[in-house]
């Protein structure tokens, strides 16, 4: 249920990104830093793949995980609800914008990547995949500190 359920948030979450990226594009957004898209793509496909493969049908899941889970899923809507229409999956900025200091955003500069960190390390963990959680976390890691490299970088233009 819990592997559905993020498959199903993560689609609907693609549709909602395309939405805003030509919305953003339309007021003069521009996309900063397009080429390690693929490796973000890449590894969520691979890691709910791994996923899909590996629990066994009817597992038992850890309870402590699983309302850690639903915590951080309260925090992703929290996230998106602040974002708004400025919520993509990919850097887009318009010109001489300011970031959102607003919502969890007061308290962290990049709650999402946060979260989405949480998810990778806890998802596998509510159903035993101690292992699994260690090493996506540990790729996944690497792969978000380029995109939060990048990001910042997109916000010192002003062009």
């Amino acid at each position: 249920m819990v592997l559905i359920f993020i498959v199903t948030q993560r689609i609907l979450e693609l549709f909602w990104s395309r939405r805003n990226t030509q919305k953003l594009i339309q007021k003069g957004g521009k996309e900063y830093f397009s080429e390690h898209y693929k490796w973000i793509v890449t590894f969520h496909v691979c890691w709910l793949t791994f996923l899909f493969l590996s629990i066994p049908p009817n597992p038992k899941a850890d309870p402590i995980m699983l309302i850690i889970f639903v915590g951080l899923e309260f925090c992703r809507f929290w996230v998106l609800r602040t974002l708004g229409s400025r919520w993509t999956t990919k850097i887009i900025k318009i010109p001489n914008e300011k970031p959102i200091t607003t919502g969890p955003y007061r308290f962290v500069r990049h709650p999402n990547y946060i979260i989405v960190v949480g998810e990778v390390l806890i998802v596998p963990l509510i159903f035993g995949l101690w292992e699994f959680a260690l090493l996506g976390s540990t790729m996944h890691a690497i792969i978000i500190a380029h995109r939060i490299k990048k990001e910042d970088l997109a916000w010192q233009q002003n062009a």
